[in-house]
């Protein structure tokens, strides 16, 4: 939570335009500036592979417990 905290405020500091990205207020050309910049765009797809791939192993655990509880429950 804190390299969250801290890369956001990055952002905040280094990249005014930043803010404007998620009010949907965004110019084409500093959207585009977003995209082919990798000190911005690295961290957001490192994190957003962590996240999905936690979430992805959680959640199919999850539906394997479920399916495990279904079947005891109908036993």
């Amino acid at each position: 939570m804190d390299d969250m905290q801290d890369n956001l405020n990055y952002l905040k500091t280094e990249y005014p335009s930043f803010s404007e990205l998620f009010r949907h207020k965004i110019s084409p050309e500093k959207l585009t500036f977003f995209d082919d910049n990798t000190e911005f765009f690295n961290p957001v797809a490192m994190r957003k592979i962590i996240i999905h791939n936690n979430y992805l192993g959680q959640m199919t655990y999850y539906k394997a417990e479920a399916e495990k509880l279904i079947d005891e429950i109908n036993m």
